[in-house]
């Protein structure tokens, strides 16, 4: 098919350098059919996805997600719980649902919560159909998880940028995503492990990032890479 859809636009084949897909199987196949392995390169924002939402299934994790999840949804269906928070802090500042295709939908979730957490703890008290307040252990998690996701929704951002080329962002920004993983100041075990999968999950998906010509040839000639060179 898409061999069919280049001929009948009249492309040479032979002049296609490169062809950005999602990391579904099917897709790779297809362009490894067309076009050859090496010509395949995958959606850094898909895969930035994928590492995420690997780490985010971790069953701990997905404990204390739900019980945010669960105060969110709380808020959200009580106009006199949502009323309260709104005279406790500013009339802009809302808890945040998140969704389930986006992952730094969670991540903005967790950082709006952290930010409330004190006018969300007050006002669940004082309803008795309430959910249970997070613990002191879950909070300070949730804090850490966040500051290790920062790395990865940060490069999440760059990437999606519709206003300049991002192909010569990838190489970059993986080695800072992973430089700034290794220097985070962790103490709660369980993060610590968050980021080892983080970090392995990368290097399975883009630890052979650099090797992908196009993207190279891209970073080089990028003014912005020259210069930090």
């Amino acid at each position: 098919m898409l061999i069919k859809t280049i001929n009948e636009w009249g492309f040479d084949t032979n002049r296609v350098s490169a062809v950005v897909t999602d990391n579904a199987a099917n897709m790779v196949k297809a362009v490894e059919i067309a076009f050859g392995k090496k010509k395949h390169i995958p959606c850094f924002a898909h895969t930035l996805n994928l590492v995420a939402q690997n780490i985010l299934q971790i069953p701990e994790m997905q404990n204390i997600l739900l019980k945010i999840k669960t105060i969110v949804t709380f808020f959200k269906q009580s106009c006199v719980a949502s009323d309260e928070l709104r005279k406790a802090v500013s009339a802009e500042t809302k808890l945040i649902q998140d969704v389930p295709t986006r992952w730094n939908s969670t991540y903005y979730m967790i950082q709006r919560f952290l930010e409330l957490k004190t006018a969300v703890s007050d006002i669940l008290i004082c309803h008795k159909t309430a959910p249970p307040m997070l613990t002191g252990l879950e909070l300070n998690i949730a804090s850490s998880l966040l500051n290790i996701l920062r790395p990865l929704e940060a490069a999440t951002k760059e990437i999606s940028g519709d206003k300049y080329c991002t192909g010569s962002k990838v190489i970059p920004l993986v080695n800072c995503t992973v430089s700034k993983l290794k220097t985070i100041v962790i103490e709660e075990p369980l993060v610590m492990e968050v980021r080892k999968l983080i970090l392995k999950e990368i290097n399975k998906r883009m630890g052979n990032i650099e090797q992908v010509s196009s993207l190279a040839i891209a970073t080089l000639l990028d003014p912005r890479s020259v210069t930090s060179i």
